[in-house]
């Protein structure tokens, strides 16, 4: 789980479209800047949920609470997660807190604040516990897991693995907590990967990027970079080739009456990237093509007519052919453009 190798990162087929995942850390009230302890067990702000509730649903998304022993077992917290349950508006997921999770055999520390620190039979009982309170409590057992302060260690995966968890959220690429006590995730890469030899845990890690003033220049290569250095030359697994999206598989040449303009001389398909975009008015649909090396977008439209499915829109994987339509200005200097395969 902490060290996967390159054989261990799993691709997708051409046909894969992005997904966005939202998963809530769902816990008790506490300040992250006073000592733990195992009386705040309090869960009064579980109320102020309902309004980002009724803000995924108006986008059609459901999101997964990764909920703790407090919001598990507390009538109140019940009360507002359990309908949305029933109903299927939502996915119920554990988060393990140690310091307010029985059984409370534990030093309290900072240390032990990462449940993967702990002794094998602590860490399995305290997960069985919690897995236990949210199937009493909500009707469901809990498939998708993150550890309180991403604090997976060495048996963390197989104890997931025989409480019949499926899908490990814990790890955040790039960010280290070994001067707390708690694991590195330097060299692992923000792509899912196998956590387990059997397959039978698929960790998915959190998205991370650089903001402010390294937005610009925090791309893969540079946190590859990065960790390289910070493990004393340790060689970051590379995971195998991601199939590209088929409007970056164009010639570099580019012009006609259908192509995607970028910017930069380097080739285009190197650091474009493709996403679908809401629907832009009455048969217009947009695609955002983003500049890697600068983060700044790039807007293209296509009438829907041109598009192979008009009556969904525009899916990542798709061959369409699109109206060329210059953006204003450029990033760069020089101008590459890519041919859109036809349909």
């Amino acid at each position: 789980m902490l060290s996967p190798e390159s054989t261990d990162y799993v691709t997708f087929g051409p046909g894969f479209a992005p997904r966005v995942l939202v998963l809530v850390d769902t816990e008790e009230d506490f300040d992250w800047s006073q000592p733990m302890s195992r009386s705040n067990v309090s869960v009064g702000s579980i109320t102020k949920l309902e309004r980002a509730h009724r803000l995924f649903l108006e986008y059609g998304i459901t999101p997964c609470y990764l909920i703790d022993y407090p919001i598990a077992t507390t009538p109140q917290s019940i009360e507002v997660l359990r309908p949305w349950v029933d109903a299927g508006n939502c996915i119920i997921g554990s988060q393990l807190h140690p310091w307010v999770n029985p059984p409370f055999i534990e030093e309290l520390t900072r240390a032990n604040s990462f449940a993967g620190n702990l002794p094998r039979e602590t860490e399995r009982a305290k997960l069985l516990a919690l897995t236990e309170a949210i199937e009493t409590g909500f009707g469901v057992r809990p498939r998708v897991y993150r550890a309180g302060r991403y604090g997976v260690g060495p048996n963390s995966a197989r104890i997931l693995t025989e409480l019949g968890y499926s899908v490990d959220v814990s790890v955040r690429p790039f960010f280290d907590y070994a001067d707390e006590g708690g694991p590195n995730f330097r060299r692992i890469l923000p792509q899912p990967y196998w956590a387990d030899a059997g397959q039978q845990l698929l960790e998915l890690p959190l998205t991370t990027t650089f903001t402010g003033l390294l937005r610009g220049v925090g791309g893969g290569g540079l946190r590859r970079r990065l960790a390289h250095a910070a493990d004393d030359g340790a060689a970051v697994p590379q995971p195998p080739a991601q199939p590209r999206h088929p409007l970056a598989r164009g010639d570099a040449g580019g012009g006609g009456d259908s192509c995607l303009e970028s910017a930069g001389s380097a080739g285009a398909e190197d650091f474009l990237h493709l996403l679908p975009l809401a629907v832009a008015g009455a048969g217009q649909h947009a695609l955002r093509a983003e500049q890697r090396r600068s983060g700044r977008p790039l807007r293209l439209a296509a009438r829907g007519a041109d598009l192979p499915h008009p009556d969904r829109g525009l899916q990542t994987g798709d061959a369409v052919r699109y109206p060329c339509r210059r953006p204003a200005g450029q990033l760069h200097g020089g101008r590459s453009g890519l041919t859109a395969p036809r349909a």
